[in-house]
């Protein structure tokens, strides 16, 4: 809308105003919305009713109150619970910072690490993917009240007991972090059947082991390339996916650790992929993959975090 509203004056009175809440009733603070965020308290309350008011009374009525003249954004950093006022989005001091995937994120070591550089060598990791017993939705963004569907932070360490999540973590960070905007996974994965999903789940590691999520992303491998044009993979050939991860804005605190979960389903988010590469919807049938994470110097998977410089 900056870049391309119809006169001006649309172009330089643009507003952007993002919070803490869930869905319906801004989370805030008659609702039902996640512990988590109920828990930041007041500061976190949505203004975008007084807002709309404020707006109103300007364009409408013609008063002088502040709310017009620049774009504007308006978030709220989770973490430090912090209102923070920026000019444009994605923020123009963003960093784009790079974390490799290594070591075993399996459930039998739980060894998985995020990096500065990729490894030269380093076993894939394995796992089996069941339509019929989806990784569970814990937390989330779904639709539409906290009563119908999960959404907010919670922990996540009951997901990360499944043998079908793998999990991968940095070292404790020196210094609180700001991380505001989406993050990229570039993932080199294989899979034994010609249509599944692949999940990225952005997640903070408290120094107490609390494990709580920021947002996730999910892939349709047949739909790596085209929307409107789904191609099935061919099966145990590695292909790297982009999965594009939904924003978020965290101030990680020195001493916690950043981690990334990946997965095939996260459901009721999303729809359990069966793995057939039929149509979707039409059949009942489900096929078991065997799905396999390539992390090596060829296959250099990655996350890639939107970080705000402290200065």
């Amino acid at each position: 809308m900056v870049a391309h509203g119809g006169n001006a004056a649309a172009r330089s009175n643009q507003r952007l105003v993002i919070g803490p809440w869930d869905h319906v009733n801004w989370g805030r603070p008659g609702s039902e919305p996640a512990p988590m965020l109920k828990a930041i308290g007041a500061v976190a309350n949505s203004p975008v009713n007084a807002l709309m008011l404020d707006w109103y009374d300007h364009f409408l009525k013609g008063k002088d109150n502040g709310v017009a003249g620049t774009p504007r954004v308006d978030y709220f950093l989770m973490g430090a619970n912090v209102w923070k006022t920026a000019t444009s989005w994605p923020l123009p001091q963003t960093h784009p910072t790079t974390y490799f995937l290594s070591g075993s994120g399996g459930i039998a070591d739980r060894e998985g690490q995020l990096g500065g550089a990729p490894p030269a060598a380093n076993p894939p990791d394995v796992y089996t993917y069941d339509p019929r017993f989806p990784a569970p939705s814990l937390g989330g963004h779904s639709c539409c009240g906290a009563q119908s569907g999960p959404q907010g932070p919670y922990d996540q360490t009951p997901v990360e007991q499944r043998s079908d999540v793998l999990v991968y973590s940095s070292a404790p960070l020196p210094h609180d972090t700001e991380v505001t905007g989406s993050a990229t996974v570039d993932l080199w994965a294989q899979s034994s059947v010609p249509d599944t999903d692949f999940t990225a789940k952005l997640t903070v590691v408290k120094p107490d082991g609390q494990v709580v999520n920021l947002n996730d992303g999910i892939l349709r491998t047949s739909f790596r390339d085209s929307l409107s044009n789904p191609t099935p993979v061919p099966p145990n050939q590695p292909t790297e996916y982009r999965i594009q991860i939904w924003p978020t804005s965290y101030q990680y605190r020195a001493g916690d650790r950043i981690r990334l979960e990946v997965s095939s389903s996260d459901y009721p988010q999303f729809a359990p992929n069966p793995n057939t590469g039929e149509p979707f919807g039409q059949s009942a049938a489900t096929v078991i993959a065997t799905q396999t994470i390539l992390h090596d110097a060829a296959h250099p998977s990655s996350i890639t975090l939107p970080v705000i410089p402290a200065n």
